[in-house]
């Protein structure tokens, strides 16, 4: 065995250090001839074992080892399995501060052997258990981020056609587990690519159809994200109570019960952001399911406006797809017969219906859904008002925040598109209102928050045929536009306060009425731009 390991050695110096390309191929060849030999094993396995071992032998011999337990495994003897697993083990504690690619070939061949190894061979009943002390959190990861890149390249494939024994896979019950990790622990993050990869193995990826053989993973997948809702709620109102002491903004009630939810400290933005996009793989996977409008798919759905309400707006802005998918299923159904809700005079165009489901079905799911896409425009609306301190914006700051607001405004139409036009307006205007309220009372007026009001108007005249609500916004804007300030006001903001309260529905009714022209109509969309 000492002459073969030699020229192994020999090979792999070859290989990596001489000059003449004709050397290195035929290095090359030996090097993929011996890694079929069955010596291969107790070689590789030897050197790896062995103190004076170079580094590129050691990767080398760990991607043997890999390569073996994947293709090979039937030239093991059975006797010789516990062997390997003991060694595999001793190997990971031995290379747990060592070079990432080769912990990380070790990782892949201990998962590998998970598929070939039944549950009780190992000590403890699982896998999971032997890891579980003796090896540092970040080795633990390194196992978790092998198995989501091992089902990611299998396209799920390598986990069996038999769900009903996923469930108690050893290492499907390690990437739950690893939910629970603290956020500062690379295990979580592990554990959240880990568990992403297994909720697409459920699912036809290109028509999202359910895999019925996996419903047993999916009824054990869903629950156990589900159950991080607490946590996230209490890093979104932990996340608000930092950003209300930097704007002098209180949280409100249901933020400040949140924030004294048990959580851990260590929780941070990646965490939550880790989270978010836990429940949105989860709801934009199992999109058909939820589009049927059960009572058991609103843990899913109020998991996505958790994620809306999420103050940082690259959290928040996760669960939009979640959301532009959910309405294209609820709204696709109108046919040329039905009036799309909201609209006063009939549908706005007419779209392919849904052979398979019934009118009256189409509509009981537009109202299982209209309270939670009325919840989310009261969500995101505010994320297109300016902060104060956006005078000292430079250009790639403004431009950034400009792609948010029409990524809130995106998701405001494919909210109209479920509860109507008329309803989402509703909603929309209502901050004038509040607006309105703030002046009488002396506030000074809120030039951002009337312009981001304004905003929403603009949107909706670009998604909708304006002529057929040009009395309705005429109407409610009007009525909701901030009067003559009251005397309360502080002499130094009285002359502005003043001004914009009677300008401003001077204004937003100068722009309504020539709306219902259609010469004037065309100038006002194209000053939109």
């Amino acid at each position: 065995m000492a002459s073969n390991t030699q020229q192994l050695f020999a090979a792999l110096h070859a290989l990596y250090h001489h000059e003449d390309a004709g050397v290195k191929g035929q290095a090359g060849k030996w090097l993929e001839q011996w890694q079929q030999s069955v010596e291969a094993w107790s070689i590789s396995d030897a050197v790896l074992h062995d103190p004076n071992s170079g580094m590129e032998a050691q990767y080398f011999c760990s991607q043997t080892l890999r390569t073996k337990v994947q293709r090979d495994f039937e030239e093991l003897p059975e006797a010789a399995v516990p062997q390997l697993r003991d060694s595999l083990l001793a190997l990971l504690l031995k290379y747990a501060k060592s070079t990432p690619a080769t912990r990380r070939q070790l990782c892949l061949a201990l998962i590998a052997l998970t598929v070939h190894v039944p549950a009780q061979k190992w000590d403890g009943g699982e896998p999971i258990n032997c890891l579980s002390q003796p090896l540092d959190a970040r080795t633990r990861a390194g196992v978790l981020e092998a198995f989501g890149g091992w089902l990611r390249l299998s396209e799920g494939a390598a986990l069996g056609p038999d769900g009903s024994r996923l469930p108690s896979h050893p290492l499907v019950v390690s990437a739950l587990q690893g939910l629970q990790a603290r956020g500062n622990d690379p295990t979580f993050h592990a554990s959240v690519e880990a568990v992403c990869e297994l909720v697409w193995c459920t699912v036809d990826p290109q028509t999202n159809q359910i895999d019925g053989n996996m419903m047993p993973l999916i009824q054990v997948l869903v629950p156990s994200v589900m159950q991080l809702r607490p946590r996230f709620a209490a890093a979104s109102a932990q996340a608000a109570e930092e950003e209300g002491a930097e704007t002098g903004v209180r949280l409100n009630n249901n933020l400040a019960a949140a924030s004294r939810l048990p959580h851990y400290a260590e929780d941070d933005e990646d965490t939550a952001k880790g989270i978010a996009r836990l429940f949105a793989e989860v709801g934009e996977a199992y999109i058909n399911l939820i589009a049927t409008a059960v009572q058991e798919v609103q843990a899913p759905v109020e998991a996505m406006l958790d994620v809306a309400g999420y103050p940082e707006h690259s959290i928040a802005s996760i669960c939009f797809i979640f959301w532009h998918k959910l309405s294209k299923h609820l709204s696709q159904g109108w046919s040329s017969s039905e009036e799309l809700p909201g609209a006063p005079n009939g549908p706005v165009g007419a779209l392919d219906s849904q052979g398979d489901v019934s009118a009256g079905e189409r509509r009981r799911r537009r109202e299982f859904f209209a309270p939670a896409f009325q919840r989310l425009v009261t969500l995101i609306r505010h994320r297109v008002k300016y902060p104060p301190h956006a005078g000292t914006w430079d250009k790639e700051t403004a431009s950034e925040f400009k792609r948010q607001r029409y990524e809130v405004a995106d998701t405001l139409e494919d909210s109209a598109a479920v509860i109507g036009f008329e309803q989402c307006m509703s909603l929309l205007v209502g901050p004038l209102a509040e607006l309105s309220s703030a002046v009488a009372q002396g506030q000074p007026f809120d030039w951002a928050a009337a312009e981001a009001v304004l905003f929403c108007v603009r949107w909706a005249c670009i998604c909708y045929t304006i002529a057929r609500y040009a009395g309705w916004l005429g109407t409610n804007i009007t009525a909701a536009s901030p009067r003559d300030p009251s005397t309360r006001i502080s002499e130094s903001d009285r002359a502005t306060a003043s001004a914009s309260a009677a300008l401003l529905p001077q204004l937003m009714q100068l722009a309504v009425e020539a709306l219902e022209v259609p010469e004037a109509s065309g100038a006002v969309r194209g000053n939109q731009q």
